[in-house]
């Protein structure tokens, strides 16, 4: 299932309606739903351990559920953020969206009162994508533009003219205090390594995850995986990460593979090669250690920049280690964009390909590349 601007509209929807009706954020992430990310790793606050192939409710049951547990208000508030957001992106208002905004619309004059002088972040930017108008978020101006591709892309924009200046990259955050990560003017989740650290972008929410295991893993307060520490809770944490399971990380590359795990660390943006090896042919293997289970391909190489643009100095040639629910991104032939899963590059006619960049975990496993 593919991550479309549509789901995070709805998602962020749901969110601003919650938070104007001052209803507890958790509900909002339970109702958002899971939606496609980069890599599929869940969230887990409760235990160390990698989440694999559990069960969750459907968007649409997992929105019914927090509906019920709103109370008239909320529910006016949501009706009336979810239409906002279909009409300013020039969609039709769903029926039950109508329905709901006719059942509670003696709630909607108080809160428009309440409200009035204030704009959620989303609104904003939900505005700014329907009109093309620019609009100043965070002290930025920003502007949604959509490319030849039909791709709705976010851009800073010129204070003076509202035109687009550049894509945006980088931190973004709301009015809530909540964070998103934007590459090149695209929503990012799962992953992502900023300034030599990990941080993990919520699949569901797009947002931030604080204080809480990811897998394997452990996030601080400030969204940063812990490394060669102990959490709060007591569990010793390794060089990479990791939590240890017999002794030993659950998650581990061997030394000569842990390279390219470094050369990440310091130049996210590496060009990613995966290709054949040196006797001519490429090759994938399933692989497992210590109940950690994954993919290694070979070979892949991976080179710098150069100031132009232009391909740099290779810096790593070797085995590429695949997460088994690692989501390759596939830009097909009629520039429609599918994944495949590791598990289905053979006789997918993508077994070889080129990345722009690629997204690992902690421990250097890759999560996300865009085959080009």
């Amino acid at each position: 299932m593919k991550y479309t601007r549509k789901m995070f509209l709805i998602s962020a929807a749901l969110t601003a309606a919650v938070s104007l009706s001052q209803a507890p954020l958790s509900l909002a992430e339970e109702a958002a739903g899971p939606s496609v990310s980069y890599n599929t790793e869940t969230t887990d606050t409760s235990s160390s351990s990698a989440s694999n192939g559990s069960e969750t409710a459907s968007g649409s049951d997992s929105v019914q559920a927090a509906l019920e547990m709103m109370n008239e208000s909320q529910r006016a508030a949501y009706y009336k953020t979810v239409a906002d957001f279909y009409t300013s992106n020039g969609m039709n208002i769903p029926a039950d969206i109508k329905a709901g905004l006719e059942q509670y619309s003696s709630f909607l004059s108080d809160q428009n009162t309440a409200a009035e002088g204030t704009e959620s972040t989303t609104e904003t930017f939900a505005s700014s994508a329907g009109t093309g108008a620019s609009a100043s978020v965070n002290g930025t101006y920003v502007v949604y533009k959509t490319d030849e591709k039909g791709s709705t892309l976010l851009f800073k924009a010129d204070p003076a003219t509202g035109e687009a200046a550049e894509l945006y990259n980088g931190w973004y955050e709301d009015s809530a205090g909540e964070k998103y990560y934007y590459e090149k003017g695209k929503l990012t989740v799962g992953w992502i390594i900023d300034d030599g650290k990990f941080y993990y972008l919520d699949p569901s929410t797009c947002t931030l995850t604080k204080s809480s295991y990811v897998g394997n893993f452990y996030v601080g307060e400030d969204g940063a995986a812990l490394m060669d520490t102990v959490t709060p809770d007591g569990t010793k944490l390794a060089y990479n990460g990791s939590v240890y399971k017999s002794k030993e990380p659950a998650e581990k590359l061997n030394d000569l593979t842990y390279i390219y795990r470094n050369y990440l660390v310091e130049y996210p943006d590496l060009y990613a090669e995966f290709s054949e090896r040196s006797s001519g042919s490429y090759q994938i293997m399933p692989e497992k250690e210590n109940g950690f289970s994954w993919y290694t391909y070979a070979s892949m190489k991976l080179y710098k920049r150069n100031a132009n643009g232009s391909l740099g100095e290779r810096v790593y040639v070797g085995d590429g280690c695949l997460r088994t629910d690692a989501v390759i991104e596939v830009v097909e032939s009629d520039g429609s964009i599918s994944t495949i899963r590791p598990s289905d590059l053979i006789g997918s006619g993508h077994e070889v390909w080129q990345a722009d960049h690629i997204h690992i975990d902690p421990a250097g496993f890759i999560t996300y590349t865009v085959a080009k």
